[in-house]
């Protein structure tokens, strides 16, 4: 019994759990910052249109841990790193449906990474609510 009292009485002495709970913190503000500069340069790079860009490849481009990558998704954005990118992309096309209307749908579809029609179609249609001939 008296190693059990001993024993909380180390974890949850004062100051020491305080500083080590505070530096913990600190640490994740920074690798947070990390990730998040990582990604903004990421997306100014386009890396979004790279068909292969899944959450492994991007978190090695970056310079995070896979691990570091979801948890920012899952704790800071709130969705998962799929979603993120299909909004991404998807907002990119509607750029590009707008800027050039005369480039086909598969063709715009590639162009943000998507190569699939039918699947750029149905992914436009979950964010955007109409189809990219709609649109």
């Amino acid at each position: 019994m008296k190693k059990k009292s001993m024993r909380k009485r180390r974890l949850f002495n004062g100051n020491d759990h305080r500083r080590g709970l505070f530096g913990h913190r600190k640490k994740l503000q920074i690798a947070d910052a990390r990730t998040k500069a990582g990604l903004e340069k990421w997306v100014e790079a386009r890396g979004y249109a790279d068909p292969r860009a899944d959450m492994a490849v991007v978190a090695e481009q970056i310079g995070v841990s896979p691990l570091q990558l979801s948890y920012y998704f899952r704790v800071i954005v709130g969705k998962t790193f799929l979603a993120w990118r299909k909004e991404i992309r998807i907002q990119e096309a509607q750029v590009l449906l707008i800027q050039y209307p005369d480039k086909s749908v598969a063709s715009v579809g590639e162009a943000v990474g998507i190569t699939d029609k039918s699947n750029f179609r149905r992914q436009f249609v979950e964010v955007i609510g109409m189809t990219p001939i709609a649109y």
